[in-house]
């Protein structure tokens, strides 16, 4: 895998192989779909925020409610 310079702030290759870094968090993660959602549109394939930091964003978003709670006040709504 080719690293375009745009990317070469956000990718360090370690023993563990590529690593990229969470936008958010600021901490590297394996680059794989383990740690990072996929995206077609990045140069990478990889959104810029880590699974876990895209999970608390959503969180902050939804004002602290998950799942079925979240689901049932929209449906009231």
């Amino acid at each position: 895998m080719s690293i375009k310079r745009k990317n070469a702030r956000r990718t360090r290759i370690t023993e563990l192989g590529l690593e990229l870094l969470c936008a958010r968090c600021q901490e590297y993660w394996p680059a794989d779909a383990e740690f990072f959602h996929k995206h077609r549109g990045q140069t990478l394939g990889f959104h810029s925020y880590c699974r876990v930091c895209v999970s608390e964003r959503c969180y902050e978003l939804r004002g602290g409610l998950t799942g079925w709670a979240y689901q049932k006040i929209q449906q009231e709504v």
